[in-house]
């Protein structure tokens, strides 16, 4: 079962929301089903082991290894060693969370170890690198800054995370795509849209408006945006749309329906499907699951 360590959305700046929570199982356990999130995600095992599939690749996993996932990267724990009980410590975040919107340009680099792969990635990093002890620290430090009044919390775990995925990209840049000066040049197209959206995304927003914003091609715009974000257009509009509506039904305390309407869905039907879709749970499920304590 997952317990709900820390929660931190904030009022003043939309979309940004990070969850520090941990996880034990037990072989056969039937919660370790298959999901993604609508967040950027770091796993740490800290004791047990077992199998991770992700996208459809098995990972063999131990305690000490590291797990890196994009938002929407499906995954899940496939299989359980017998002994000891396997615990999981995950940190959850949000790019908003991360950097200020009007300088994503400047923090994106933060980033690329999740959205510029090589074709030598890998979602594991082994804790037989004896630099992945280093990691573990990290995350040990954020259990004592979320004992911290909420924005001093936020700050430290802010600032943490951006020295871990400094370091990881210093010591793992084999895992990142070299870049080519034709995508440095995409980026301000790609930078265009991603404002429009963050900007309109109530709105009724067709993919011809996002490749009018960016100045390119409808089927150039598309690849060019998945390239630099690491997911398609459409999946980008979707996720601003949960991450609204997780904060109005949490932190306003709306309705499902409301919540639906008011984040830019034209139906609650459309908005069920999308949010079981990016949390693996439904709006209810999701509430009730943020009270588990």
């Amino acid at each position: 079962m997952a317990v709900l360590d820390w929660e931190y959305c904030s009022g003043k700046a939309p979309g940004s929301y990070a969850r520090l929570f941990h996880r034990e199982a037990q072989p056969g356990e039937k919660s370790l089903t298959f999901h993604s999130s609508p967040y950027y995600q770091i796993v740490w095992i800290q004791a047990g082991g077992g199998v991770y599939n992700v996208m459809g690749r098995d990972y063999p996993f131990q305690a000490g290894d590291l797990f890196l996932f994009t938002q929407r990267e499906t995954h899940y724990v496939r299989a359980v060693q017998e002994t000891p009980t396997l615990r999981m410590e995950s940190l959850l975040f949000s790019r908003q969370f991360l950097c200020p919107e009007s300088d994503f340009g400047l923090y994106s680099e933060y980033l690329r170890i999740y959205t510029d792969r090589s074709p030598e990635y890998s979602n594991r990093i082994s804790g037989g690198d004896p630099r992945t002890a280093a990691y573990f620290d990290t995350v040990r430090a954020l259990y004592e800054d979320v004992r911290l009044p909420a924005e001093t919390a936020a700050c430290r775990v802010r600032a943490r995370l951006l020295f871990l995925l400094t370091q990881l990209a210093l010591d793992h840049g084999e895992l990142i795509a070299a870049e080519s000066d034709g995508e440095a040049a995409l980026s301000p197209c790609v930078l265009s849209a991603v404002r429009y959206i963050d900007a309109h995304f109530r709105e009724e927003l067709t993919l011809d408006d996002l490749a009018g914003q960016a100045g390119l091609a409808r089927s150039y715009f598309s690849a060019a945006f998945k390239r630099a974000q690491g997911m398609t257009p459409w999946d980008y509009l979707t996720s601003k749309r949960i991450d609204c509506a997780i904060a109005l039904m949490v932190k306003e305390g709306k309705s499902v329906t409301a919540a639906a309407t008011q984040s830019g869905f034209n139906s609650t039907v459309n908005f069920n499907r999308a949010f079981r879709k990016y949390t693996g749970k439904t709006p209810t499920e999701y509430l009730r699951t943020l009270r588990v304590k």
